[in-house]
Order: structure tokens, then sequence, then C-alpha cells
């Protein structure tokens, strides 16, 4: 049973991008203090060296308010550029290209340190994912590995277990499909994997769906459909002497994105999810103990 927290990538960690496709090519203009604003424009701003895209939202316009400091009343978060779509967090909107989609990223550092990480393709519509990672003195290809998703039932997320990298290294992640096809990448999660346990069988995998259903006096049925997320009750046992690490490890990811998943071999069961979890229980024993993990996805 593993928690994956997924390191911030900035504008700095992204060494290329390659998409072939106009997605990349952004008409949105930086904010400018001088200029008026009226609703529903949309600005650029760079926050913690993560470019976002903003939407202004006061019905009278805004003028030298600044996107980034803002409580709401003439700017929200509309999105990031779209460079950063796939390690903002959210599963949608996509990224889309032609054929390819590889970034190159160079991101360990004091913060995001060298070690085993995983890395999880979300959200993606392709043949084809890559994952590999090359010295970036000279581009010797240290690790390179594929997984075929073409011929899954299910191939909205691939997982690339034990892969390590270091301050001499970049990572290469790639999705791509065979032909001149469009591609769609929702997310990749990279992050150092926590072990919470090992995964029980009794574990859950469901949907919250946010369709709408109505009967009216007449009996006449209006259904509108909506999205819906994954939800996934993981049980796992552990030993006892780990509850309060497990306690811990839980509470910070409390209000932060993650991805849950059982383990290796588990995730073609239906249990991985990348949301928040809502409610956990450990039950302490003697020597070895249980844990109960509910976890719903995103849109």
């Amino acid at each position: 049973m593993k928690l994956v927290k997924p390191v911030a990538i900035s504008d700095n960690d992204i060494l290329e991008v390659q998409v072939n496709d106009v997605d990349l090519v952004e008409t949105t203009a930086e904010w400018d203090i001088g200029t008026t604003y009226e609703p529903d424009d949309r600005v650029i701003a760079e926050e913690d060296a993560t470019i976002y895209v903003y939407q202004c939202v006061n019905p009278s316009g805004s003028t030298g308010d600044y996107p980034q400091s803002d409580d709401g009343t003439n700017w929200v978060i509309y999105g990031v550029k779209s460079r950063f779509r796939p390690f903002d967090n959210q599963l949608s909107p996509q990224l889309v290209g032609n054929s390819k989609i590889r970034y190159k990223l160079d991101f360990i550092s004091s913060l995001k340190p060298a070690g085993y990480y995983n890395v999880i393709f979300l959200n993606v519509d392709a043949d084809t994912v890559k994952c590999a990672t090359r010295l970036i003195s000279n581009n010797a290809v240290q690790t390179d590995r594929s997984i075929d998703i073409s011929g899954s039932v299910d191939n909205r997320f691939a997982v690339f277990e034990n892969v390590y990298i270091d301050e001499t290294m970049y990572l290469q992640v790639t999705a791509e499909a065979a032909g001149s096809v469009v591609i769609r990448l929702g997310e990749i999660v990279i992050g150092i994997p926590v072990d919470l346990g090992d995964i029980e069988t009794g574990s859950q995998t469901s949907i919250v769906d946010f369709s709408t259903k109505n009967v009216d006096e007449f009996g006449n049925v209006s259904i509108v459909e909506r999205a819906y997320v994954d939800t996934s009750t993981f049980k796992f046992s552990f030993r006892t002497d780990q509850t309060r690490r497990i306690s811990y490890e839980l509470a910070q990811a409390r209000a932060t994105p993650a991805c849950y998943h059982g383990g290796e071999g588990e995730e073609d069961k239906g249990l991985l999810v990348f949301g928040f979890w809502q409610d956990f229980r450990l039950t302490v024993n003697t020597n070895s103990s249980l844990g109960t993990l509910e976890v719903q996805g995103l849109v």
C-alpha cells in the first residue's frame, strides 16, 4: 500500500517540452499594471515558479490589481500555462498533442532529494508511455522503460516503480502513439512512495457520479450526465510499531492531492486513485495492526 505525494515541478525544472500541437502556444498575454481588464479576460502571472492563468471576475473590471495577491474579488486562478498541465495536480483539462508528448525534467534539489521515485501517468490516452533517466553531462541512458497500454481495457494510467534519479540525471517522460493521431495526457505524478503497509483482501473500488436524475409529478424522468470520480476503500495491515509514522504521513497529505495505490501488481485491480483521503482508521493490535483508508479521486 503506497502513498505518493507529487513533487512540485516549476518552470526551472522543465528542460524541454516536445508537443506536436499548437496547445503550447499561449495567446494569453502577461498581466500589465496599466491595462484595464474586462470581466472574463485572462492573463498570465507567475507565482512560486509556476506560471498561472488568471481570469478576471470583477463585473466592473480590474486595473492595477495584482492577480497573485488578489483575494478573489478581481482575479481567480483559471488554470496553469499549458506546459504545466501534466503537473498541476488536476486530471483535467488534458494536454493535447499529435503522436508524441515528451518532457525532460531536472528537478532534484535540496527540497527534492535523490532517491527511488514512482512515476505515474494518469488520465492518459496513448499507445505507449515511457520513462527514462539520462545523464545531464552527456545524455547517456541510465534506465529506459516502457509500458504498452494500447490493448488495455482501461488505458488511463501506468505506473513506473523504483525509478532512481539523482542530481547527475534528468528524467524523460513520454506518451506516444503510432501515426498522426491525437493523444492526451492528464497528469504525471512524480514522488517518492511512502509505504503504508500490505494491502489486504476486502478492499473496494467504486465511483461517485455527479449526474442528476429527476422524476417529475407525472413520472417523466430527466437525466443530465455529468462527471464522475473514482473512489477506493483500502484495507491494509502494518506493524504496530509503525502506527505513529503512518498516522503522521496521512496527516501530512490531508490537504494535498496524492496518488494512493495498492502496490506493485495491484493497480490493475482498480486500487489506484489520485485525490484526497476522506477518512482513515488505524485499529491497533499487539504485533500486527489493521488500517482502513477511504480516498476520493479528482475529476
